[in-house]
């Protein structure tokens, strides 16, 4: 699961552009987490290998991993930051869970704003 993903299953709802980021509790609780060694942080899904902080129990690591592909969610924020802001694109109000075969990720949907007609 993304950090985003645990926020937003446990109520505490996702920050940033795109929802990818946890609450800053969530963040807190997660980096404690990770130093006491119950959960491990990784670079992009193990099975499919699509890039993105994914947090999970260490017992479920495969040991072969699949190569982390593409750029990650806080890369894609920052892409389209400026055409947020220049209002090419809108941003969906509510972030959702999008799950996959083997991961769970937090998302603002977004789409390219309509031309006036």
């Amino acid at each position: 699961m993304t950090p985003g993903a645990i926020s937003v299953l446990l109520g505490h709802g996702a920050v940033g552009t795109l929802g990818q980021e946890p609450s800053p509790e969530i963040a807190a609780q997660l980096d404690a987490l990770a130093r006491s060694g119950e959960l491990v942080s990784l670079v992009g899904c193990p099975v499919c290998g699509l890039a993105g902080d994914v947090w999970t129990v260490p017992e479920n690591v495969p040991q072969r991993s699949s190569a982390p592909l593409g750029f990650t969610e806080d890369d894609a924020a920052e892409a389209m930051g400026p055409l947020i802001q220049d209002g090419a694109i809108e941003l969906g109000e509510r972030v959702e869970l999008v799950e996959r075969e083997c991961c769970l990720r937090s998302a603002r949907p977004w789409r390219a704003t309509p031309r006036p007609a």
